[in-house]
């Protein structure tokens, strides 16, 4: 697919111009071709290849070492030299003058480089060479928001109790809620405080349930053992 490079005196950039408007210069990297309003430019491949350079860079300065770097692929010193920039810039300017009326202007910035000036620059490829990484985000953002929705559907099916009551995991408070949600803290045990303890694994609920009998019995009394397969009231759905 070709790859298009376009300034819009609309602010709107687009490979075609849409109905009613007229796009002011549009570069196609694949053809080789420029033209501005459905003017093309006879430009030679220099002149094209350096046009090019500058629409990627729009409003900035390039260098002349970095156009015979990039444009001419001689460095300074080593077959480039400044005035092959300076006669096809002369060039490219006249040609741009002659069919945009100083509309789109390439500005020599002295003992520097060049800086071409549009009112608006947007570079955009065709729908369907937008980025991967792009497709691949928006995928992920989708999937998160299904699992989060699958999760809370999941909740309030299951569980009839107010999901903003707080219960004690890991020694912090949180909403039983969030813990559903995540699939966590499913075993649970009600401590001497009337509070709800919330564990990963029923072993870990009756490790729990252990302690509490300890510090509960009498001094010097056995303890009873903790009954670790005993089922401790929890949201239904289990």
């Amino acid at each position: 697919m070709p790859r298009f490079l376009a300034a819009s005196s609309s602010g709107e950039g687009a490979a075609e111009a849409p109905a009613g408007r007229e796009s002011t210069l549009i570069v196609d990297e694949t053809r080789r071709e420029a033209s501005w309003r459905s003017q093309r430019l006879d430009l030679s491949p220099t002149e094209f290849a350096l046009l090019a350079h500058l629409v990627h860079r729009a409003g900035q300065t390039v260098t002349y070492e970095a156009l015979l770097q990039e444009v001419w692929r001689a460095p300074l010193g080593q077959g480039g030299s400044l005035s092959q920039v300076r006669s096809t810039a002369k060039r490219l300017r006249q040609k741009l003058a002659a069919v945009s009326g100083g509309s789109c202007q390439l500005v020599s910035v002295r003992s520097v480089g060049y800086r071409l000036e549009l009112a608006t620059v947007d570079r955009r490829l065709p729908r369907s060479r937008r980025p991967l990484a792009l497709k691949v985000s928006l995928i992920v953002v989708v999937a998160a928001l299904l699992v989060v929705l699958v999760a809370g559907w999941s909740f309030l099916r299951h569980s009839r109790g107010d999901p903003t009551v707080r219960v004690w995991y890991r020694q912090q408070r949180v909403p039983v809620g969030v813990l559903w949600a995540l699939g966590r803290g499913r075993h649970c045990v009600e401590g001497p405080d009337g509070a709800l303890y919330c564990f990963d694994t029923p072993e870990e609920r009756a490790a729990a349930i252990d302690v509490l009998l300890r510090n509960a019995a009498p001094q010097g009394q056995e303890p009873p053992r903790a009954p670790g397969a005993t089922t401790v009231p929890q949201p239904q759905g289990e």
